[in-house]
């Protein structure tokens, strides 16, 4: 059974140990069988992902060896062992304190106990130096981290119930007490755990990771508020030194697991905590510059800045008082169109524009001044179609347009992401979701599935109001940027050179969705269960004709 935990090593982690034990030649009908199966890939694409990646032929060959052909394996799985993940893994296990296992209820997460006693204790620990959190802070912490924990482990968990069904009957009453004693029986001791991530060793490298990005970013976060504290209280107006719950995950999670939290103080006041690298002065000056030239009219969101992340104003749906703010709404909502489409602003959908009072104000400003995509389109009519497309405000995400055609049947119904949308939408294909959750019965199954409204949309007596009858505000507003700009080129000019010069930016050069499809692919059962099928599904990411790969 531990041979299996060798399936956890990556191609050049294997071709590394085959090395070592004095193996240089890889089977060609392997590597033949490997090239032969379904990708996207191109040979050019698959020749340049080798050179890239593993240096030669021979290393990639030898790297998709077989485990049950390593000559050596108890030295593979010694070399696993002292991986700085699988010693964190062992670590969480042998600090267990089973005493609090009859306190314990049984439900999703039984599984991910040993990790959640582990972060439980890390941050009481950690908050009893900085003081900073409440009880109920921490819980909503482990219950993010459970959330995670379960999907990530959602798809291999079905299979294994359903595999060990087929080996042992479930007792119980009912489907759902039938899973407790799947959950009961499978994850009873900690040899039963490590018995599950042997299966699965891959699940359990990446469980492990993500634990540890988890308790690293939390503690940095926390430090981080505790030293910012007085001019966080100061900026935003908050009498509170506690806080006392957390959203997570608002936006995409980049660099090592960071991501966006709301932060919620024990007095209701709420901030947004950034961990991104800070080009946010830069651009406030900037929206004050264009504010005060253009009359733009952009809301400037209050910050406390840092060097590598920030605080902002948390903006909510706030209400329209009346039909002339509605009317100013939309002005301003044309003004951002025009101020997007000129300093090639992309990415502002549903999600990145919220509707605060008769302010439309970006949440979001990492994608200003994007650059060309660096792809390779070829030369054709349809090409030349493209590029103007990307060359015009539909790019911008702020007007009405379909995402994801080529996911539907008819390749030509979508799903309307722009910050104009204002209602329910049936997506027009069918999503892959969790059905019957937490019974003896759970499987995935290809769903409908409605996409719910944001906060985009202005309010008024708790009704939203729909741009449709005020396109004429939204086209003025647009035409005033558009003209005075034109006037004060020369001006906006020498201020992009003399303070911008040095601005960074978050290029999108490919839908943030195209990513986020890719990983759950990659969260197949099959990927948990060996490396190199996970290291397969992402290596369709290299079929993109980008003009530089690397």
């Amino acid at each position: 059974m531990e041979d299996n935990l060798i399936n956890v090593l990556s191609i050049n982690e294997r071709c590394f140990l085959l090395k070592q034990s004095g193996k240089e030649k890889y089977d060609i009908k392997n590597l033949q069988a490997w090239k032969e199966r379904k990708s996207v890939l191109k040979q050019d694409d698959l020749d340049y992902l080798i050179k890239y990646k593993y240096e030669s032929l021979d290393n990639f060959g030898l790297g998709i060896t077989p485990i049950e052909n390593f000559p050596d394996k108890e030295v593979a799985i010694q070399y696993i062992k002292d991986q700085s993940w699988y010693i964190f893994f062992e670590s969480i296990l042998d600090s267990y304190n089973d005493s609090e296992e009859k306190l314990l209820e049984v439900d999703a997460s039984y599984p991910f106990r040993y990790f959640l006693q582990y972060a439980r204790l890390f941050l009481l620990d950690l908050n009893s130096e900085l003081n900073i959190c409440t009880k109920e802070f921490i819980i909503n912490l482990l219950e993010t981290l459970t959330q995670e924990l379960i999907h990530l482990t959602s798809k291999t968990l079905v299979l294994d119930l359903h595999t060990f069904k087929k080996n042992e009957p479930l007792k119980g009453n009912d489907s759902s007490k039938r899973f407790i004693y799947y959950l009961k029986k499978r994850f009873n001791s900690k040899k039963d755990i490590i018995a599950f991530y042997t299966c699965y060793p891959e699940l359990m490298r990446i469980t492990v990771v993500r634990m540890r990005y988890f308790l690293d970013n939390t503690k940095q976060m926390l430090i981080r508020v505790t030293e910012d504290l007085p001019s966080i209280q100061n900026c935003f107006n908050i009498q509170s030194s506690e806080l006392n719950s957390i959203s997570e995950s608002q936006g995409d999670s980049h660099s090592r697991g960071k991501t966006v939290s709301t932060l919620t103080f024990s007095d209701g006041k709420k901030i947004v905590y950034k961990p991104k690298i800070n080009s946010e002065n830069k651009l406030r000056d900037f929206f004050e510059f264009l504010n005060k030239e253009l009359e733009a009219d952009i809301y400037i969101v209050k910050k406390v800045t840092r060097n590598t992340y920030f605080y902002e104003e948390y903006i909510d749906n706030i209400e329209i008082n009346n039909i002339e703010e509605v009317k100013k709404y939309y002005e301003r909502y044309g003004k951002l169109i025009g101020i997007a489409f000129l300093f090639n602003v992309t990415d502002l959908h549903y999600e990145n524009i919220i509707a605060h009072g008769e302010y439309p104000v970006i949440i979001d400003n990492e994608t200003f001044f994007q650059q060309n995509i660096p792809i390779e389109f070829g030369n054709s009519a349809t090409v030349d179609a493209k590029y103007k497309y990307l060359d015009s405000i539909m790019v911008t995400g702020l007007v009405p347009y379909l995402a994801m055609k080529d996911k539907s049947d008819s390749k030509d119904e979508g799903v309307n992401l722009s910050a104009l949308n204002f209602k329910e939408q049936s997506v027009p294909f069918k999503i892959l979701k969790i059905k019957n959750t937490f019974t003896d019965e759970m499987r995935f199954e290809y769903q409908t599935h409605i996409m719910d409204t944001a906060k985009n949309t202005p309010i008024m007596n708790n009704e939203k109001i729909s741009f449709i009858s005020y396109e004429k505000y939204i086209v003025t507003g647009m035409k005033s940027i558009l003209m005075k700009a034109k006037d004060s080129k020369k001006k906006i000019l020498a201020y992009i050179n003399n303070n911008l010069q040095n601005l960074i930016v978050r290029n999108v050069i490919r839908p943030t969705q195209r990513y986020a499809d890719m990983l759950e692919f990659s969260y197949h059962p099959n990927c948990f269960s060996n490396a190199i099928e996970r290291e397969k599904v992402l290596h369709n990411m290299w079929a993109y004709p980008y003009k530089k790969k690397r």
